[in-house]
């Protein structure tokens, strides 16, 4: 038996071989990748591209300079990261408003809601600091702009010499705030407070603690300052943090949906926005005045091609004032963000065939607040996910089974990103 299978490996060895012989050899004769790993010589035609990069980035800047004609990035075009040049075919992490008369328009619609109080702000990824300069100019008490990229630095250090007791200027990502987060809890160094030593610790009902300003291309940092209130850690230590950023159409509607959408959309994410934050859509600006450029049109959820997004919202999101006296109490914050996730995983499940499972015999009681068996929670609004919640808390599975189970998992919310 043993000698059977040593010639099968043995032969098995040496097909494997002769096909990778083969394809070496057709690769070195088509120019291919592997062509330098045989030991054949053959003059290989030069291979052909549609488009040199080079000449690419040269149209790119061609457009570029043109649609910012007369501003201060056509002075300082040569100054700036070169990949900020590339007509991107995907969405980039970080976008940067480049453009003075749309900074402008930015400041006019967030700036009589920004100076209600005097509390200091927070500016994230500011770029050359086309905002930066407008919100200085319409009279802000204090700003620390936070850009990790050193190519703006000369840019900023200028504007902070310009404003030298109300601006500071500090080398971190804050769209990567959650990381310091997450290395304070495994050592004693603590980097949130060092970061942000100008800003003071606020109770939750009284005015917004942080403010911050700035460009977000997806739902990732908004996402991440819920998940801090929710597990009531870092940034909800400073109070109720007020955002008031620039982003994507699509990344609003993802925040903003309910189940008339489509059940792709409406997942967990948007139920625990609406319950946490109040929100307002102040106006619209164009996606131009914001770099990189994108190239190519999106792609929707279900993988149909969109149009490419002409414009970019301005919208504030707030913390509810109420969020802990009137909406749910703080110490069910997490135990309701498992029991949303769990249901909305699947969001075609009943609502009382999935309760009974916790609760047998609480068929009567959901039917008496309107819900019947043929009830989704794709069918719910948030508001009706919150009543039920709150239903379920006072029951006596709630205490025996379900919070031993969110307990069990959480090691999982620790990492877990909507």
């Amino acid at each position: 038996m043993i000698g059977i299978k040593t010639k099968a490996g043995f032969l098995f060895r040496r097909f494997i071989t002769s096909k990778i012989s083969k394809f070496i050899e057709a690769q070195n004769v088509r120019g291919g990748r592997y062509a330098k790993f045989c030991t054949v010589s053959v003059d290989q035609p030069p291979r052909r591209t549609s488009v040199p990069l080079g000449r690419r980035r040269v149209k790119a800047r061609e457009k570029i300079l043109e649609y910012f004609s007369g501003t201060t990035l056509q002075e300082h075009i040569d100054d700036l990261p070169i990949n900020l040049m590339n007509l991107s075919s995907t969405n980039s992490e970080h976008l940067y408003l480049c453009h003075d008369g749309v900074a402008s328009q930015v400041v006019n619609l967030i700036q009589n809601d920004l100076m209600t109080d005097s509390s200091k702000v927070i500016e994230m990824n500011p770029g050359m600091g086309c905002l930066t300069k407008k919100i200085m100019d319409a009279g802000i008490q204090f700003l620390k702009a936070l850009e990790p990229n050193e190519k703006f630095e000369p840019f900023l250090m200028d504007l902070s010499k310009e404003y030298p007791d109300k601006l500071t200027i500090d080398k971190t990502d804050f769209m990567s705030f959650w990381k310091l987060v997450h290395l304070d809890k495994y050592d004693e160094v603590k980097r949130v407070a060092q970061l942000l030593p100008e800003f003071s610790r606020v109770p939750w009902g009284d005015k917004p603690g942080l403010k911050v300003v700035g460009t977000v291309s997806d739902t990732k940092f908004v996402s991440f300052v819920m998940m801090d209130i929710i597990r009531q850690s870092k940034m909800y230590s400073y109070g109720r943090p007020c955002l008031y950023l620039c982003l994507p159409p699509r990344v609003w509607e993802k925040f903003t949906c309910d189940g008339s959408t489509g059940l792709v959309r409406y997942t967990s994410l948007p139920i625990l926005f609406q319950t946490i934050f109040d929100y307002k859509l102040l106006g619209q600006v164009p996606r131009k005045a914001f770099l990189p450029w994108q190239s190519t049109p999106m792609r929707s959820d279900k993988g149909k091609k969109t149009r490419t997004e002409e414009y970019m919202y301005v919208v504030r999101i707030e913390g509810k004032k109420n969020l802990f006296s009137e909406v749910i109490d703080e110490r069910l914050l997490q135990a309701y963000w498992f029991f949303v996730h769990h249901n909305m995983y699947a969001r075609t499940s009943k609502v009382i065939q999935q309760m009974e499972a916790w609760e047998p015999g609480c068929g009567p009681a959901l039917i008496k607040q309107g819900f019947n068996v043929f009830t989704q929670f794709g069918d719910l609004t948030s508001e009706d996910i919150l009543k039920i919640f709150k239903e379920f808390s006072t029951w006596h599975s709630f205490g025996s089974s379900f919070i031993p189970c969110m307990e069990n998992s959480s090691q999982k919310m620790e990492t877990l990103f909507f």
